[in-house]
């Protein structure tokens, strides 16, 4: 499971500290640049903004969705 963001950024912010409190196991990748987000988001086929969360190749694309599953992802 990856977490993907961008410095500074506050949707970012409050999905991995929903993570961290629900002690999930997650890793993480942060993009250097706007520019470079978009090139691997787009890529990778999904829209391009963070945060996204890639759980065995399935995607939770928005803060929103990371926070109301953080519960339900331990010990995946």
């Amino acid at each position: 499971m990856i977490l993907y963001t961008l410095p500074n950024c506050p949707a970012c912010t409050k999905a991995k500290a929903a993570l961290d409190a629900n002690g999930v196991n997650y890793g993480t990748h942060m993009f250097a640049s706007v520019e470079d987000m978009r090139v691997a988001m787009r890529h990778a086929g999904v829209y391009p903004t963070v945060p996204k969360l890639e759980i065995e190749g399935e995607w939770l694309v928005n803060s929103e969705e990371i926070i109301n599953a953080a519960s339900g992802l331990r010990g995946i």
